[in-house]
């Protein structure tokens, strides 16, 4: 009987180690993609790539998996669409060359990218940036107090930075909203952190100087470039996000004029927001803080918990005309499957946020969230999101927000 047991463990923990094994190798790059953003800057990312009758891809930040959609096989060419940005990655098959097409902006871009494949075999090996983890490195985990500067203005932010050895992850903090899932390492003494998710491509690098201050440059896009420090700060903090925008003659009643989504001027006052308590979220599709924000949103209707509340987005978009912005409000509903009504508030700029709501100081974030009490008058502001990047910050962020619209519930 004892050795029947013994048997029986012996097999339990091969299957254990097996199951363990498979998620662990599935969730594991198996590639890398390189976007070539001018002829000096390339972003690297981490992929998992599966070829076969229907291909399947995955782009891979730290600890978010983005798996892409298959749309269609083209003689050579794959086309994946992203499941919440608007674009795609188009590439030949055997080449694995193509391109990124990013349609958040008014006018489409085609970023040249190449994909490859490689077992690693060096367990201190990094991928994504294809180079050997530091032996000797510097732990950087841990509280940053972080400044940009991009020659035209100097701004705030906070780095949390999670250490796994030479590995790195992490994402900053800032007054509007978090960098989202950061992923790279420590390489002959530089930092490297890297993120692509079909909204934004980011390229952080740093050293640490003789005084334990990182000076780094960090850049986004195909032109954006600022030079950042950081110094280490358990305390950093900014300013609080209720504290940015604010009604500038105290608990007011809201009043907006939008379009609804057949393109109908709409007026939003009262009468619309009186009899319960709203949750109104300025946004844009383009937007990969809205994306969090308008997942998180929905989650809190879905449960069921806040049936009391009415929950609405203003979208503030790209495109060149009503038209089409109206168009991009209904694809990023679709793609979320959103149940909430989002109207379109105008173009997506701060400026155009600030002037449909006039009752504010300005809106100087997307997203931004307005609370309005039953009375439809404003009595929150909260500038920015933090994302599930932030860890703790977004679980404070929710029971913040929850426990204030169970009190609003309630009075």
């Amino acid at each position: 009987m004892g050795k029947l047991i013994n048997l029986i463990r012996f097999l339990l923990t091969i299957l254990f180690t097996m199951g363990a094994s498979f998620k662990s190798t599935y969730a594991q790059p198996n590639g890398r993609g390189e976007l070539y953003m001018n002829d000096r800057l390339v972003i690297p990312f981490d992929i998992h790539y599966q070829s076969s009758s229907k291909p399947k891809l995955s782009i891979i930040n730290g600890e978010e998996k983005i798996s892409l959609i298959l749309q269609k096989r083209n003689s050579d060419s794959l086309y994946f669409l992203f499941p919440f940005a608007s674009g795609a990655l188009i590439f030949h098959e055997k080449t694995m060359r193509g391109y990124w097409l990013n349609l958040n902006k008014t006018m489409p871009q085609q970023i040249p990218l190449t994909l490859s494949l490689r077992q690693v075999v060096e367990e201190n090996y990094c991928l994504k940036f294809e180079h050997l983890y530091e032996e000797n490195y510097k732990d950087f985990s841990g509280v940053f107090s972080v400044e940009f500067d991009d020659q035209k203005e100097k701004t705030r932010a906070i780095a949390l930075f999670n250490s796994r050895g030479p590995a790195l992850e992490g994402t900053f903090r800032t007054e509007t909203g978090d960098y989202r899932y950061l992923s790279g390492g420590i390489f002959n003494g530089v930092l490297k952190l890297s993120c692509f998710d079909g909204y934004h491509a980011y390229l952080f690098e740093a050293y640490q100087d003789s005084s334990r201050t990182l000076q780094g440059v960090f850049y986004a896009g195909t032109r954006y470039r600022a030079n950042w420090t950081g110094v280490k700060n358990s305390r950093a903090s900014l300013l609080a996000s209720d504290s940015i925008s604010f009604p500038v003659n105290g608990p007011m009643e809201l009043e907006i004029m939008v379009q609804d989504l057949r393109g109908k001027q709409k007026q939003l006052g009262r009468s619309y927001f009186q009899g319960k308590p709203t949750v109104v979220q300025l946004l844009g599709s383009w937007c990969p803080n809205c994306l969090d924000e308008s997942q998180y949103i929905q989650s809190m209707i879905s449960s069921g918990r806040f049936k009391g509340v009415r929950f609405i987005g203003v979208s503030f978009e790209n495109g060149k005309t009503p038209k089409d912005k109206i168009k991009r409000i209904k694809a990023f509903k679709n793609r979320l499957s959103l149940t909430y009504p989002v109207f379109l508030g105008g173009g997506a700029t701060v400026e155009e946020a600030s002037r449909i709501f006039h009752q504010l100081n300005g809106v100087f974030s997307f997203p931004t969230t307005l609370f309005l009490d039953k009375k439809g008058r404003i009595i929150g502001v909260h500038s920015g999101f933090d994302g599930p990047a932030t860890g703790v910050h977004y679980e404070a962020l929710k029971q913040k927000t929850e426990g204030l619209l169970l009190k609003l519930m309630l009075e």
